[in-house]
């Protein structure tokens, strides 16, 4: 938020920051990180060139606003490296609610940490929410574990389904995911069944 002296108004602007953490067995992997911007949102982006290319231009079906990029991994002692910066335009409404995910490869395990955040200048609390979170063919769901209860797992569709319960101005609600690789875990998580984790 800047405030200008001259003008006396004061503008408000959306700066969005991508950071990846590698362990010594993923140093030197890649992932492709893509970025749906529909709505035209983002103004700008600043890469870190040293970790980050643009693959867009080779990629002939993408849908509107979707950009793709290949990231390295960074070596480990480059801790939490900052490898993208971008800023919204300025017409972009402030959100009602931030959500922040932190995923963390842990030998047999994946852990996913989500953190939902309500903006403190809300008109009112915020009410029927649900995180869903899909689940990638190389994590087995059955062996899902979850730090709250009322969590649904469809194996048909994939998916963890967690109701969120009300959330007032700027309090927070947080939750974690374990899941075992499919080489431990086995089974896959077919058969098309809900289960409550």
């Amino acid at each position: 938020c800047r405030f200008d002296e001259m003008s006396n108004t004061s503008s408000l602007t959306i700066v969005g920051k991508v950071k990846v953490k590698s362990s010594a067995m993923e140093a030197g992997s890649s992932f492709d990180l893509v970025l749906d911007d529909e709505e035209g949102h983002i103004a700008s982006i600043e890469l870190d060139t040293t970790w980050v290319t643009d693959t867009t231009d080779s990629y002939s079906n993408l849908e509107k606003g979707e950009h793709i990029y290949r990231i390295q991994m960074p070596p480990p002692q480059e801790s939490k490296s900052q490898v993208a910066t971008y800023t919204c335009c300025k017409s972009l409404r402030r959100i009602p609610l931030l959500v922040q995910s932190r995923v963390r490869n842990a030998g047999q395990y994946i852990r996913v940490g989500i953190k939902l955040r309500a903006n403190p200048s809300n008109a009112s609390t915020l009410t029927n929410m649900a995180v869903i979170m899909a689940v990638p063919p190389s994590m087995n769901g059955d062996t899902v574990k979850l730090s709250k209860k009322g969590a649904v797992w469809d194996s048909l569709k994939r998916i963890i389904v967690w109701p969120v319960q009300p959330i007032k101005n700027g309090e927070s609600e947080e939750v974690q995911a374990q899941f075992e690789f499919e080489e431990y875990g086995g089974g896959g998580g077919g058969g098309g069944k809900k289960r409550h984790p």
